[in-house]
């Protein structure tokens, strides 16, 4: 399994999958905002099983919203295994993430929690569904898992950095 940036073609995939009504059930949340975003691919082999993007981009404080998308059935481990490699590179970049998770799935949320994002609040919309806010910053990233990453994390005199890679203990 790789993440590879997008290709135009691979923009049209995702633009099929959003009209999905199965899927979009769980990705309506809110349209980014502005048009900037970095998206990758979920490739299996040659297959594209899904993807990742970064929006709502502010780079003044390196900040962007997540997301991640796999329309195949669950329960492959997939969203695990693109979701850590997605995040190890949004955080070469970005120093907060957030995301936005429809309170229905479920999935995604418990995918969230095992990842390490923080509750930051609860929306509910005109709709009737609720929308969950999530956080995570780098140190708390490269602290749950930068030891899978090759990382390791050093706090020096009030500073948090990252380094790599890891020593072994």
């Amino acid at each position: 399994m790789q993440l590879t940036p997008a290709t135009e073609k691979d923009l049209q995939a995702i633009r099929r999958w959003y009209e999905e009504p199965e899927l979009n059930r769980f990705l309506s949340v809110d349209p980014p905002v502005g048009g900037e975003k970095i998206v990758y691919v979920i490739r299996d082999g040659p297959d594209a099983l899904g993807w990742c993007e970064l929006f709502n981009i502010d780079w003044k404080n390196r900040t962007a919203e997540g997301g991640i998308a796999i329309p195949d059935p669950r329960g492959r481990g997939f969203a695990l295994v693109a979701g850590l490699r997605f995040l190890k590179q949004a955080f070469e970049i970005f120093d907060l993430i957030r995301i936005r998770v429809l309170e229905h799935n479920t999935h995604a949320l418990k995918c969230a929690e095992a990842f390490g994002f923080l509750l930051e609040g609860r929306e509910t919309r005109d709709d009737g569904n609720v929308i969950v806010q999530m956080s995570m910053d780098k140190q708390r990233f490269y602290e749950r898992h930068g030891h899978r990453l090759g990382k390791k994390v050093i706090c020096d005199g009030g500073k948090r950095n990252v380094q790599g890679p890891a020593r072994p203990a």
